[in-house]
């Protein structure tokens, strides 16, 4: 493995170790036993899109279908990712 691989692997392995902490608490096929299905909220009071900056009173709620779908997305990110570290 060259440097530049090797850095990419520790890139990786950062992304993915804070992706799967998230998924032992809202994931479904990383998820800690033991641990609750917890309820994802937008906790940041603001948004920047573009030049624009929206704020907010108070934490977002996400709706149990939008969760799921973001939940799997994660997953099939996360799948990737240590697909891609087997190559390296």
């Amino acid at each position: 493995m060259t440097e530049k691989q090797f850095e990419r692997y520790k890139e990786i392995v950062e992304e993915i170790k804070v992706l799967k902490e998230l998924l032992g608490f809202c994931g479904n096929r990383h998820r800690v036993n033991g641990l609750c299905h917890y309820v994802m909220k937008i906790f940041k009071k603001e948004i920047m899109l573009g030049r624009e900056t929206i704020y907010f009173d108070k934490p977002i709620n996400v709706s149990d279908e939008l969760q799921e779908r973001i939940i799997d997305v994660i997953e099939q990110y996360v799948d990737e990712k240590e697909k891609e570290l087997e190559r390296l």
